[in-house]
């Protein structure tokens, strides 16, 4: 199974540390793609994602909604940045109700895939992608009243067993480069035999 460069990796660490019967929830965009080529599925049901439907912020109140109707199996939900915005404010409904939720936050400061697509395809002309790195995603958290730290993607062991290991709510923001992409993809208006499997050129 390809794990996707560091992301991958740092998504099968996490499923080692967690439970086996664990459900992981995505959002959209390059999380959930690494999501759905790096986590093994051990349970039925055990993944939860939108699929192609595009639904950023779909990620955190679905996390929420599966562990209160599956509240044996331990829940962890990854996603972006930007899918992340989109659903902030659910932080305070994790702390009210004090969901044990793990969760994952890919930041990149862009819009990654959006940014993958525009700079493979379209002459690296980036248009309304960055979201840049103002935002204290950890303190927030904790403003919340919710276990949190910062990690790079590469080097996280340490900080994916705390977060594993905690009794409820846990949110791990994890940097990662820009430029890491998701590959093999499609170009726009090509049909599957014309992915391609890195930068051409």
């Amino acid at each position: 199974m390809k794990e996707c460069g560091p992301a991958g990796a740092f998504i099968r660490d996490v499923q080692t540390a967690m439970p086996e019967e664990t459900i992981a929830v995505t959002d959209v965009g390059l999380n959930q793609i690494w999501t759905v080529r790096s986590w093994e599925t051990r349970t039925p049901r055990g993944m939860i994602t939108p699929g192609g439907l595009g639904t950023m912020g779909f990620g955190l109140p679905a996390a929420m909604g599966v562990k209160v109707g599956m509240p044996d199996h331990g829940v962890i939900v990854f996603s972006g940045d930007g899918g992340f915005f989109m659903n902030i404010q659910e932080l305070a409904t994790i702390s009210y109700y004090n969901l044990p939720v793990k969760i994952v936050v890919f930041n990149n400061g862009h819009l990654g895939m959006i940014r993958q697509i525009q700079d493979l395809f379209y002459g690296s002309r980036f248009n309304d992608i960055e979201l840049g790195n103002k935002v204290d995603i950890v303190a927030i958290a904790r403003g919340f009243g919710i276990q949190a730290d910062r990690v790079s993607v590469e080097n996280s062991g340490s900080d994916i067993e705390k977060m594993c290991a905690a009794d409820g709510p846990f949110l791990l923001e994890v940097l990662v480069d820009p430029d890491t992409y998701v590959f093999p993809i499609i170009p726009p208006g090509r049909s599957n035999i014309d992915m391609i499997g890195g930068r051409q050129g």
